[in-house]
């Protein structure tokens, strides 16, 4: 086939598509024909009437869509225009109305955003009032694997999952204000699978670990303070090596504790005091004994 005839053919083809009412069909059939062959004018004209009958026959697909639109089938007016501007990308009226559309289909979004939070809330809040906690946790996490990205939504998941922290605490009161932070550290622990990042158990924990700190500062305050009074009533007794034990632990505990490092020289000197009186009270006793034996026996004493 030469290129006279081959060209015929698909003008035979494009005019057949035309009187068969496949305008859109027609039209992306000549604009493929010119991309390959623009030296064509026969296409060129042909592209021409195309769009004429293309141009009508959208005006009244324009009014088709507007029509969806007023009845608030917006998606599916989209999905035409941008059918239409498929074959007339260049048509000011149909990029007109699919912007418009988009506008709509935004405003129709956020709407209806709005709506199924409000009641998705709403529900959330008749479970938690009701403790019905399994359900309650249930709807959150569903929320949270079907919405992953929808920033309000888990915005409401991370709220909830709050809420339940806080009516769970509430029921805890006795328990937190309590010294039994071991127990409190397990409920915490337990707390933090329902949602770890929770302001509301992070300042807990904050509270906690300032709670335990002054119960050691205190802890340790009674232990400084009841060992300097038996170490004193050690000195009193004249137990000097015991109270030098004592002040060293005192001053292990807490190398800040000037009292105790006072107590602890004092407690040191008297105890090398004594030992030192007791040696010269040990050899004055023996000494009598010593110079006898060495008058009898002196081969028996190695002079140093």
């Amino acid at each position: 086939m030469d290129n006279k005839a081959f060209f015929q053919q698909i003008s035979r083809n494009i005019q057949s598509l035309i009187v068969e009412g496949k305008i859109n069909d027609a039209y992306l059939k000549c604009k493929d024909v010119l991309q390959k062959y623009p030296q064509e004018k026969t296409f060129k004209e042909l592209e021409n009437l195309i769009a004429e009958k293309l141009g009508e026959k959208n005006k009244v697909k324009i009014k088709e869509i507007k029509t969806l639109s007023k009845e608030g089938k917006i998606e599916e007016g989209l999905q035409k225009t941008k059918e239409l501007l498929k074959a007339a990308p260049n048509d000011t009226k149909l990029t007109k109305l699919y912007l418009h559309l988009e506008e709509e289909y935004k405003e129709k979004f956020i709407k209806l955003e709005k709506e199924f939070l409000n009641k998705t809330e709403k529900e959330l809040e008749e479970l938690l009032k009701k403790d019905e906690d399994t359900e309650y946790l249930k709807k959150i996490h569903g929320l949270e694997n079907e919405y992953k990205k929808n920033k309000k939504i888990q915005q409401l998941v991370q709220l909830s999952k709050e809420n339940l922290i806080k009516k769970e605490l509430e029921k805890k009161r006795g328990l937190i204000g309590s010294s039994k932070f071991e127990d409190i550290d397990n409920m915490i622990s337990n707390m933090k699978n329902i949602f770890d990042q929770s302001p509301t158990l992070q300042k807990l924990e904050k509270e906690i670990r300032q709670r335990k700190m002054g119960k050691t500062v205190e802890t340790l305050n009674n232990f400084e303070y009841s060992g300097v009074h038996n170490i004193n009533t050690l000195m009193k007794m004249g137990k000097y090596e015991e109270a030098e034990r004592a002040t060293a632990e005192l001053v292990k505990a807490n190398p800040n504790n000037k009292e105790a490092q006072i107590l602890y020289k004092k407690a040191k000197a008297k105890k090398d005091k004594l030992i030192r009186n007791k040696a010269v009270a040990y050899i004055e006793k023996v000494l009598p004994s010593l110079k006898a034996e060495y008058k009898e026996n002196k081969d028996n004493f190695v002079k140093l």
